[in-house]
């Protein structure tokens, strides 16, 4: 898989990998899109794959008894604090010898955290209904 990006959207994939398995709570609800990644993503692809992970994880959670969270009101957190993290790891790296193109990888990786955020919080799946209608007969 192989495409011509600008450097900061290259890292931006790179740099996503890394801060969602490095260890921080906050980022670990993302860790399963890791598995499935897809290198280039954009605000569409990105927003899907949140929501089908998010949506696989409450049919899991609904299987082992507990009560799923089928309006994502969960997922909707999740990307409120995904947010904190990138903004506060922005802070830090503005002050140290960082390359323009990894500073920008982050914001980009930040303005799809706000989209999935800001999604969620209206009709998330509004926009999906007309792909999915032969499920809705």
């Amino acid at each position: 898989y192989h495409r011509h990006v600008p450097l900061h959207v290259g890292l931006g994939s790179l740099v996503g990998i890394y801060m969602v398995t490095c260890g921080c709570p906050t980022l670990d609800w993302l860790r399963p899109m890791v598995r499935y990644h897809l290198p280039f993503a954009g605000e569409d692809e990105t927003l899907y794959r949140a929501m089908g992970m998010y949506l696989v994880a409450q049919h899991l959670v609904q299987k082992q008894g507990g009560t799923p969270d089928w309006e994502m009101k969960g997922l909707q957190k999740i990307y409120d604090n995904v947010m904190e993290v990138n903004k506060y790891f922005l802070e830090r790296l503005q002050n140290t010898p960082v390359k323009d193109a990894t500073l920008n990888a982050i914001i980009t990786l930040d303005c799809f955290a706000m989209n999935v955020s800001f999604t969620l919080e209206g009709e998330p799946l509004s926009d999906m209904r007309k792909m999915f209608s032969m499920y809705l007969k």
